[in-house]
């Protein structure tokens, strides 16, 4: 009987060990691009700037019919939007605002435009193991697909057109200028923290897909 637990219990962190350089080997495939910037390209992206809402945009949204696919709250915090990742079997609601008590819970808004409007919508989330968290974030290529839902605009199916590491201060991967398209960027750790995984995806097209059947 010990023989046959020790046996298991070496198979078992064999399997934890492969698992663990399978990770480490995927992340060094990703390209880096960090770099340093200066204070003043710091400045012109501001935290404080980020979530503000035009007058416009709050006009915007009084006009749309809320289409109710969408939970509100989610574990006492708003809920912005809903994404799915089928590759990384992720299924997960994006938090409208970014706090650190929040991203223990979920992955949340970080930046950018409202979901499924032109400009870049920021996700950023723990590389936790869970499904609503981005622990495999470094698997997804090129070419993959991902649907983000929110109860003004509906689902709009996505596809990855950049993957890369940069440095947590740069801000080049917060960028609003997306020339009249709408995307999304997806952040996480990596390299104990010292690296952010950048994931970049931009709509299939302009039209937006309403799913009246309400959330996947």
């Amino acid at each position: 009987m010990k023989k046959f637990l020790s046996k298991t219990l070496l198979l078992l962190i064999f399997g934890i060990v492969i698992y663990a350089g399978i990770q480490i080997y995927q992340e060094w495939q990703i390209k880096d691009y960090s770099a340093s910037e200066t204070e003043e390209q710091l400045e012109k992206i501001s935290k404080d700037e980020t979530n503000i809402e035009t007058e416009q945009t709050k006009q915007k949204k009084q006009e749309k019919i809320d289409l109710k696919l969408v939970d509100k709250e989610y574990k006492g915090y708003a809920v912005d939007a809903k994404l799915e990742i089928d590759k990384l079997d992720i299924d997960t609601y994006v938090l409208k605002e970014y706090s650190k008590a929040g991203m223990e819970v979920c992955v949340s808004k970080y930046y950018g435009a409202e979901p499924n409007e032109v400009g870049n919508y920021c996700i950023a989330g723990h590389n936790y193991i869970t499904k609503n968290m981005f622990s495999k974030l470094g698997e997804l290529e090129i070419g993959d697909e991902m649907v983000l839902t929110d109860d003004y605009n509906g689902s709009v199916h996505y596809t990855i057109y950049d993957k890369y590491k940069a440095d947590p201060k740069q801000t080049q991967p917060l960028s609003q200028d997306t020339n009249g398209n709408m995307e999304l960027t997806l952040i996480t750790c990596s390299d104990y923290s010292s690296k952010r995984i950048i994931i970049k995806a931009r709509a299939d097209n302009p039209s937006i897909t309403i799913n009246t059947n309400g959330i996947i």
